[in-house]
């Protein structure tokens, strides 16, 4: 649920409940027998549950088709969205690419998952601020960005 928030990807059509039903769905179910070992299993997501969580984000956010990212002329779904943020206009995206419950996705899984992750590492190499935009993650970069994280929890929590 951090995740969500560091990355800034909650907005008007996936919002932080939208969020919570995603990490919900994708746990292991395991009976709470009162032990340690089950309520760490209801409160964290293993491996396997974090990729399917991210599927079921991928498949809920307002995410750019691969002919909407070829034609805005940019890299990658990451860049895009980055972009349509910092001109304010990615809310007028979002709610024109909003999708219903039982609707069917705009564009194949891995594609939608592709982009996600494009998203991802965009914003984390954004936030290194003089890191090459290569699409690798550092640990220097993932370093600074989660430093960037806890500092802005801690301005909200005081």
């Amino acid at each position: 649920m951090e995740m969500t928030v560091d990355l800034d990807l909650i907005d008007s059509a996936f919002s932080q409940r939208e969020a919570a039903l995603c990490f919900l769905s994708s746990r292991m179910w395991c009976i709470d027998d009162g032990t340690l070992r089950a309520r760490v299993k209801i409160a964290h997501l293993w491996f396997e549950d974090f990729l399917e969580c991210l599927v079921r984000v991928a498949l809920t956010m307002s995410l750019p088709t691969d002919n909407e990212v070829a034609e805005s002329g940019y890299a990658d779904a990451g860049t895009y969205l980055l972009d349509l943020k910092a001109q304010d206009d990615r809310e007028e995206f979002v709610m024109s690419h909003m999708t219903g419950d039982w609707q069917e996705p705009r564009q194949p899984v891995e594609r939608a998952v592709e982009h996600l992750l494009t998203l991802v590492i965009r914003t984390v190499e954004t936030s290194a601020k003089k890191s090459p935009a290569d699409m690798i993650l550092t640990r220097k970069e993932v370093g600074k960005f989660r430093a960037a994280a806890r500092e802005v929890m801690h301005k909200h929590d005081a």
